[in-house]
């Protein structure tokens, strides 16, 4: 076991202050490498705004896998009704404080390892994005991140929350049946590979209540 592997992780809510930081993050979890790995901790859906390089669901284009959103998008994405983002950090072990802390113990030093961004209107939640990056993966990380942004989404009133999956992404798949998704439903040729060829997106929904 490594320090990596023992780091505080630390979990906040992210504003518009954080849209560069966040599409960074978002970027680095799509890597090449990532992708072709099928990584569990790392989610795009295709509810993307018009700044989106991906499209928007209901306007018959295919979302492309593995393309992060731009600053601006994401912007926008926080600025809709209902969406909330979280961003998780990690600290070294043993130190409680350090230069720049806000009000909540969070440290300017502190190092981002991933995201959560989802959207409630009334009892439906929708799981939007969410990553962790490579280099932090399989510590639990997204295991804690994923629950806590599902406790958010139930406080906020969702009663259910759903989410997208290219059906080519098993360890996702798998990730997100152990955390209590199960299939609903598919959108036939919905992602687009680099390569071009169509995957299907598969709907995945837990309930909360």
């Amino acid at each position: 076991m490594n320090d990596l592997s023992v780091r505080p992780l630390f979990i906040r809510p992210a504003t518009a202050c954080d849209v560069v930081l966040l599409s960074a993050l978002q970027a680095a979890c799509y890597q090449p490498a990532a992708a072709s790995e099928g990584c569990p901790d790392s989610s795009n859906t295709g509810a993307s705004p018009s700044a989106s390089p991906s499209a928007s669901p209901g306007t018959g284009v295919a979302v492309h896998v593995g393309e992060a959103w731009r600053p601006r998008s994401w912007a926008e994405v926080l600025a809709m009704p209902g969406s909330f983002a979280l961003l998780a950090t990690v600290r070294e072990p043993g130190v409680r404080g350090v230069p720049g802390q806000d009000a909540e113990g969070h440290g300017a030093d502190d190092e981002p390892v991933g995201f959560f961004l989802a959207q409630v209107l009334f009892a439906e939640g929708e799981l939007l994005s969410f990553g962790v990056v490579p280099a932090h993966r399989r510590r639990g990380y997204g295991r804690r991140l994923l629950a806590q942004g599902l406790e958010v989404a139930q406080r906020q009133g969702a009663e259910r929350i759903q989410l997208e999956v290219a059906e080519n992404n098993r360890r996702a798949q798998s990730f997100y049946k152990t955390a209590g998704f199960s299939l609903i439903g598919r959108r036939p040729g919905y992602y687009r590979l680099a390569a071009g060829d169509a995957v299907d997106a598969l709907i995945l929904q837990r309930l909360l209540m």
